[in-house]
């Protein structure tokens, strides 16, 4: 089929591989498209996908929350100097 095609091409070159990765992991796109083909045919790399995933979400969420916290403080201080 098409997807077995796609998937036999994204390993083909390690380019493809990170891309990939990439539109797997980050953009979050055709999670199903090979990794469950791989995932089938040999169960132990369930445990790679899942770490990569965990990876990079908990990297994500931890981005967003830095941020606000940055704000919070930036707005505290803001707060303290009108006291003053």
């Amino acid at each position: 089929t098409e997807e077995d095609d796609w998937c036999a091409e994204a390993f083909s070159f390690v380019e493809m591989a990170t891309l990939l990765f990439f539109q797997t992991l980050v953009a979050g796109d055709s999670w199903g498209t090979c990794a469950i083909l791989i995932i089938q045919k040999s169960p132990a790399t369930f445990f790679l996908f899942a770490l990569a995933l965990v990876s990079v979400q908990l990297g994500f969420t931890n981005l967003v929350l830095a941020i606000i916290v940055d704000k919070a403080a930036e707005a505290r201080e803001g707060s303290k100097a009108e006291q003053v």
